[in-house]
């Protein structure tokens, strides 16, 4: 089942993959306000650590240039490894295409101090995984189908 929703505005570009997991993990899509027509096709999955399923987390679909969307798609991992992506909340589903992706799973998440200084979290995951153009993770999102994808982690 497709679904057709718009969005205001594009995102930005391979300068900020690193940056837009972490800006989107508050929300289960980065935009809630659509403008302009799309298809969008569902897109679930599993993601693994060590052959074990990843109990907590972020994963981020990030548009390559040659997709031609300037969507970002995010999900929440659940205790199961399982994951539903969105890039509108509470409406499921991704534009087709090709992306880079960025899987971030916390101990202890990252903060700040009072003072502004920056309090580094302890990732779960080798921390390259969080950074879409570190990861080397892809994902091509067909248009039509269920799309069910598997990411297997390792050191």
């Amino acid at each position: 089942m497709n679904h057709h929703f718009s969005r205001l505005g594009r995102s930005g570009r391979p300068g900020v993959l690193a940056v837009l997991p972490l800006l989107c993990a508050g929300f289960l899509g980065c935009s809630s306000r659509p403008t302009v027509d799309i298809e969008l096709a569902p897109v679930r999955g599993t993601v693994t650590y060590k052959g074990e399923p990843l109990t907590s987390g972020i994963i981020s679909f990030m548009p390559t240039a040659a997709s031609g969307s300037g969507n970002v798609a995010t999900g929440k991992i659940g205790s199961s490894g399982r994951f539903t992506l969105q890039v509108f909340k509470g409406v499921d589903g991704v534009p087709p295409g090709e992306y880079v992706v960025a899987i971030q799973s916390w101990a202890e998440p990252p903060g700040m101090t009072d003072d502004g200084g920056v309090i580094p979290g302890k990732s779960m995951i080798p921390e390259r995984y969080g950074n879409a153009e570190e990861s080397q993770l892809t994902a091509t999102v067909v248009p039509g189908e269920t799309n069910e994808l598997t990411f297997a982690l390792v050191d």
